[in-house]
Order: C-alpha cells, then structure tokens, then sequence
C-alpha cells in the first residue's frame, strides 16, 4: 500500500502525495486490467446504429449511422454487469 499512499513530496500543495503510477479507478482493482484488441472487437459483432447528433452549440445532424460494439457488449465480454440501479 505504500507504493500508492506514500509519504508527502517537497513541491506538492498541503496534503498532497506524489504518486508514481496512476491508480486504477475501480470497484475491483485486484484483479489484472483486461486488454481488448482490434479482433477482439471484430469478434464482438459491431453494429450499425442509426440516431441523431445534437450539438450543444445548436447544431444537428439526423440520421447519422454509427457502427461499433455496445458498450455493454464490451463490459460483458470481460465479465463485468450492468451497474446497479440506484
């Protein structure tokens, strides 16, 4: 645990600790970070997705097709479910 809370650094504002690895933000951090490759994807199955694109400096495009793997489908294919509902 040192290695991610270690003592404090000349330089830092006060009560900051100078990591040396950015830490992984995750409810399972134990377990080794899952890597997906292009083929990985490819064997997902990507789809087309047909939907509008609003931008928030008032302008749209309709009828955009996106094409990709869910991302549900990708959480899923790491074994990880959807997030509860709260």
């Amino acid at each position: 645990m040192a290695a991610y809370w270690p003592s404090r650094a000349s330089g830092l504002p006060p009560g900051q600790r100078l990591l040396q690895v950015m830490p992984r933000f995750s409810d399972r951090p134990h377990l080794p970070v899952a890597v997906l490759t292009a083929a990985d994807l490819q064997a997902l199955g990507p789809r087309e997705h047909t939907a509008d694109f609003h931008c928030v400096t008032t302008w749209s495009v309709t009828g955009l097709v996106w094409t990709g793997v869910p991302l549900v489908t990708v959480l899923a294919s790491v074994g990880l479910a959807a997030a509860p509902v709260r």
